[in-house]
């Protein structure tokens, strides 16, 4: 009888252990490889920052989740990587671990054998799991098969867009992938989505064919092509002007030639993007440009302005209340446009930085419920909100 109710005992103790989710493993790298190659698995790496808010929310919500941690608790060795801190250093640079969270699953050699960027929700963090079992859909084994010489159109378009959304260089399959489609091969809805994923140069054969024919692209997607020529002649001055005067001369030539519909739009945002990459900031004009740009041509763009609303609170050289008070402004244009948790906060934030108390704490309360709804994790709004009202 003791050894029975002691059996159970143990039995109700695993159970409970994994119904807390995944159980990371207690160590350095070194010690888990020696694990992995001891059970003959995968280490599974939650690559994080201690900043990061997905990561934060991932570790809430999808790590403790108990069909995830049955999964790899079974089939994984678990282990957190700060990427900031110690060994997490050299293994960002050893797996290009360039946003957060990156989950990246190598084996007991270090071998990638799988990556994915971005906070996963619990079932698609389980697919994430199962995938890296998979040799046929896991990313290393892709890139095994394309080296080996694979490159047949459609095993091509999968490596390219597995190795787009981890973040991984495929540049050469990619050159190659459009250089050897023809303008028919390309006007067809899997090539049109994957030039709108992959191509941001306006110099690339399959980006000219999507303006050429853009009636017949559009068709195609649900992506408005204006939206995606607008990103793909920003990212283009945007480098140029990285390269200097010479070189952003040239390229904003080239886009005047081009004869795109919008290049005033994109001058005038390249306009106060110059001014806020110079050395020395004249605040009050690039507040001005910055305005002038959402007021004639970027009226619903809620997310821009969230992002510079923002950069505008965290900015130390901003005191000026008249420019906090504009940035106070595009964040209720951004909450107005579309509601959401991020810019809610921004604006409690900036009406905070103000000293507009009671304004202040009906957003704060706003964002934190916003962040409830939304699955966020809001504990740096409830810090904001004491601090409101000790105002």
């Amino acid at each position: 009888m003791r050894y029975t109710f002691s059996f159970l005992l143990l039995l109700l103790s695993f159970n409970f252990v994994n119904a807390q989710g995944i159980q990371f493993f207690e160590g350095d790298l070194a010690a888990a490889k020696k694990a992995a190659k001891k059970d003959n698995k995968l280490i599974f790496i939650d690559s994080y920052t201690t900043w990061c808010g997905p990561c934060k929310w991932m570790a809430k919500n999808s790590f403790t989740d108990k069909e995830v941690g049955a999964l790899f608790n079974d089939k994984f060795i678990p282990f957190k990587l700060d990427m900031e801190k110690g060994e997490g250093l050299d293994f960002a640079k050893e797996y290009n671990v360039q946003a957060y969270p990156t989950l990246v699953y190598i084996d007991s050699d270090g071998n990638l054998m799988h990556k994915q960027v971005g906070a996963l929700n619990p079932a698609q963090l389980l697919q994430s799991g199962k995938d890296a079992l998979n040799p046929d859909v896991r990313i290393g084994d892709i890139i095994i098969k394309y080296k080996a010489g694979e490159r047949d159109p459609a095993f091509i378009r999968n490596y390219l867009l597995k190795a787009n959304d981890a973040m991984i260089d495929a540049q050469e399959a990619s050159d190659w992938y459009f250089y050897t489609q023809s303008e028919k091969d390309l006007l067809t809805k899997e090539n049109v989505d994957l030039i709108i994923r992959l191509v941001k140069n306006p110099n690339n054969k399959a980006f000219k064919t999507i303006v050429n024919n853009q009636t017949e692209a559009q068709k195609l997607t649900e992506i408005p092509l204006d939206d995606y020529f607008d990103y793909v002649y920003n990212e283009y001055l945007s480098n140029a002007q990285r390269q200097g005067k010479e070189a952003f001369s040239l390229a904003a030539a080239n886009l005047k030639a081009s004869g795109y519909k919008n290049t005033d739009k994109i001058m005038a945002k390249m306009a106060f993007v110059s001014l806020l990459r110079a050395d020395e900031k004249d605040w009050p004009t690039i507040t001005k440009k910055i305005d002038r740009y959402f007021d004639i041509y970027a009226p619903k763009d809620a997310q821009l302005r969230n992002q510079l609303a923002w950069s505008y609170y965290t900015n130390k050289d901003i005191q000026d209340k008249g420019l906090l008070k504009t940035a106070a402004k595009w964040a209720k244009q951004s909450v107005d446009i579309e509601e959401g948790y991020a810019n809610t906060d921004t604006y409690a934030a900036l009406l905070y930085k103000i000293g507009n108390k009671k304004e202040a704490a009906i957003a704060a309360k706003k964002a934190i419920q916003l962040a409830k709804e939304e699955g966020q994790d809001a504990a740096e709004t409830e810090a904001l909100l004491e601090k409101i009202n000790k105002l």
